[in-house]
């Protein structure tokens, strides 16, 4: 944040039960911090708030957190009952705030103290199974050609990470740009009712996390509840942009569904409806050129799906008031993060997709493969794709088909659950199954020579960034 503009007090009134413990009321702060590791830095002077995990309890880190710069923190009411005189003794100059749950308080205090201040602010909320992150990211860029943006950064789309990147959004900016991500029933109605935006995009309904929801028709469903505060009047101050809509892709098979009954328009993403845009060239590894009315740029990122995906933020910011010559200098110069569809070229041509791995994601990497024109081989490194529930095996045969008709060479499939798509390649005489990395990394340099194009694509779980160094050692 710019300045610090949050108090000890106004947090601790924000939420029921919680209380100022100690310390300056009146101090100020400029934001909060979930990880003392980030301090000191740019969270110098934010509020620590100890937060309990599967395998940390971060009131184990409230002292390390106070000496390295915060300037307090949100304690259990439990934890302050046992160290509360031990923390304010060793830091008397620093606030400490009791909840009942730290969560809950940082939860209530950015949505019912933070939200509330954010006057003309136009809050953009961004959600779907695939793309969300890539989608968040080139509609930021486009609409801070000509405005104040915030968009939250990394993966700060969760329950936890949400609420704090709400607290970065400043009273100034034209936009507040929010991934929301969900994992589990109940999520997005949480994370909607904190941010309520009022211009929601979901990117389509696919499998991802699908194991958490038991169908596409639950997890539909649970995204649904983006849209859920679009008919709340805007600010009378009501910003850039036209009024409160949702967007989804036109295609998706849920479009219908996820239009009914909300209460504002919901439009169809597609590239015929994005103004001004004429057509797509497709130029393999070097991404696409974009050829609009106003002029052309080129795309550097790889596949029809992220192409789409780039056109699907541009229509979402040609909408809230962005200009052609936005659009064109948003695009310029994006391409691949680390690890999602990055380029290595060498003697052996590597795409990094190991990143994350959705059934759709993944489908349309084996598409845009295939459709690649290459004078050598194409060698598929494939981990298995994670938290699928019971929806593992037939999406896994699924992913194996698809594999079969994809025009690898060969390649390997790895994890226990690749065991189904390795039964459904077809000619499995030129592919490998292996669950321990050794035998995947030792196979994988026997297998790569000059000339390859190696396609690594799998979910977080697989660790597939463990083989760059192997495969790079190949283009040595």
């Amino acid at each position: 944040m710019d300045s610090p503009f949050f108090t000890f007090s106004n947090f601790a009134r924000s939420s029921p039960g919680c209380r100022l413990a100690a310390g300056p009321g009146e101090g100020s702060f400029s934001g909060v911090a979930l990880d003392s590791r980030l301090l000191p830095g740019s969270s110098s002077g934010a509020l620590f708030v100890a937060l309990r995990g599967e395998r940390v309890d971060g009131h184990d880190f409230v002292a390390p957190a106070l000496s390295a710069g915060a300037g307090g923190a949100v304690v259990s009411r439990e934890a302050w009952e046992v160290r509360g005189a031990r923390w304010a003794g060793a830091f008397p100059e620093k606030a400490f705030i009791a909840a009942p749950e730290p969560l809950r308080a940082l939860q209530d205090f950015a949505g019912s103290y933070r939200r509330s201040r954010l006057g003309s602010v136009r809050r953009v909320g961004v959600s779907g199974s695939s793309g969300k992150s890539s989608f968040k990211s080139i509609l930021g860029k486009i609409l801070g050609r000509s405005a104040s943006v915030t968009v939250n950064p990394g993966n700060l789309n969760s329950e936890i990470g949400l609420p704090a990147a709400l607290l970065s959004i400043k009273p100034g900016d034209a936009f507040g740009i929010l991934e929301m991500g969900i994992n589990r029933p109940g999520e997005m109605e949480l994370l909607a009712g904190i941010f309520a935006p009022q211009v929601g995009v979901i990117t389509g309904i696919g499998a991802a996390h699908i194991g958490f929801f038991g169908s596409r028709e639950g997890i539909a469903r649970e995204k649904k509840n983006i849209f859920r505060y679009l008919g709340e009047p805007r600010e009378p101050a009501a910003g850039p942009g036209g009024d409160n809509a949702g967007f989804v892709p036109g295609g998706d098979p849920f479009f219908n569904f996820l239009k009914e009954g909300v209460p504002a328009p919901v439009y169809p993403l597609a590239p015929e409806q994005t103004p001004g845009f004429l057509r797509a060239e497709n130029l393999g590894l070097e991404g696409f050129n974009l050829h609009f009315k106003a002029g052309s740029v080129r795309l550097g990122l790889l596949g029809r799906h992220n192409a789409a995906t780039a056109l699907g933020a541009a229509q979402v910011a040609l909408y809230l008031g962005a200009s052609g010559e936005d659009v064109l200098e948003g695009l310029k110069g994006i391409s691949p993060l680390p690890g999602r569809g990055e380029v290595v070229r060498g003697p052996v041509t590597l795409i990094l997709d190991y990143y994350n791995a959705s059934p759709e994601s993944f489908f349309g990497g084996l598409e845009f493969c295939k459709e690649l024109p290459w004078a050598g081989r194409k060698i598929l490194v494939a981990g298995a794709m994670g938290e699928l529930g019971g929806q593992a095996a037939p999406l896994h045969r699924e992913l194996g088909r698809r594999i079969g008709e994809s025009g690898f060479a060969g390649g390997f499939l790895f994890g226990r659950d690749m065991e189904e798509a390795y039964a459904e390649v077809g000619d499995s005489g030129r592919f490998y199954h292996s669950d321990n990395f050794s035998d995947l990394a030792r196979g994988v340099k026997s297998l790569i020579r000059t000339g390859d194009l190696v396609y690594l694509k799998g979910s977080r779980g697989t660790e597939l960034e463990r083989l760059k160094p192997v495969l790079e050692g190949c283009n040595v």
